[in-house]
């Protein structure tokens, strides 16, 4: 299938989810408790049914693409940006999102590899400035992943003692997403089977961009248009699906890039031209013709 065909349909399956996370939030969600409310209760677990199917669908689909990777897209400058923003969204973790959880040692390690992570993603975006950052070994990426395990047990753990509502729900499936999302990314940095890493890649990061933006933009909006009473999580915490959205979306469109693909060359033969013209027409003539021609 068409790479541009492929990114026709998850730009409308990300904007389908998005509009159906919206409606769930403002119209069948109570304002006080953040449950869905009794009457629209059918409907919103059908809307709930339908996001999964639109990230589910958008998965499959990435992973029709023709295109096969060169490689880690080192001299692009997009992953860069996107990097930028993700360090920018761990050390945001790191010193201003409070977590509601008991498990102190647990808090702790989670904002220390934050900036931790922060450090890592700093150098990945010098590592083409600086000669010791390039010849430093890929594992140094690995606080990227271990952040996303600890920030999951962490937020599990403080969701486990209250209620489950929806906006909990999106968060750890986004977290869950992320943290597959920063483990092939690692292995394909790190060249453990790259063509295996970048294949499964592409779906990770759809999946990752669109259950993000489920986590956020229909927050901003109802809080834009004066219905901020329906939004019950915590506003600082949209900066790491933001940040984490931008990162997934820059890498991989950058490690499908026409820059960054393997050329596959033509097997059939090249046609001369400067012949006659039952010379030419006999270029079209199959070797079982050629035979039968014989007898």
């Amino acid at each position: 299938m068409k790479f541009a065909r492929i990114v026709f349909f998850l730009a409308l399956s990300s904007l389908a989810a998005v509009y159906a996370r919206a409606a769930q939030l403002l119209y069948l969600t109570e304002k006080n408790t953040g449950f869905f409310t009794p009457d629209g209760k059918t409907g919103a677990i059908a809307l709930s049914v339908f996001i999964v199917l639109a990230v589910f669908c958008s998965a499959v689909i990435s992973f029709f693409t023709r295109r096969n990777p060169a490689g880690p897209p080192d001299n692009a400058i997009a992953p860069k940006v996107g990097a930028g923003f993700l360090a920018v969204g761990c050390l945001f973790e790191a010193f201003f999102v409070d977590y509601v959880s008991s498990a102190g040692v647990l808090i702790f390690l989670t904002r220390i590899l934050a900036v931790l992570a922060a450090v890592s993603l700093l150098a990945y975006i010098l590592r083409g400035a600086v000669p010791a950052l390039a010849k430093a070994p890929k594992m140094i990426y690995i606080p990227v992943l271990l952040f996303f395990a600890f920030k999951l047990v962490t937020t599990f753990t403080a969701y486990s003692a209250v209620s489950a509502i929806a906006d909990n729900v999106f968060y750890i499936a986004f977290l869950c997403l992320a943290l597959v999302f920063a483990l092939l990314f690692l292995k394909l940095e790190n060249g453990i089977r790259p063509g295996r890493s970048a294949y499964r890649l592409f779906p990770a990061a759809i999946a990752v961009y669109i259950i993000a933006n489920c986590c956020f933009v229909p927050q901003i909006a109802a809080i834009l248009i004066g219905k901020g009473d329906y939004v019950h999580s915590d506003p600082n915490t949209f900066v790491l699906p933001i940040t984490t959205s931008v990162f997934s979306l820059c890498y991989v469109f950058s490690l499908y890039s026409k820059k960054n693909i393997i050329r596959r060359k033509r097997n059939t033969p090249k046609l001369e031209s400067n012949t006659t013209y039952h010379e030419m027409s006999g270029q079209f003539v199959s070797g079982g013709d050629r035979r039968r021609r014989k007898k």
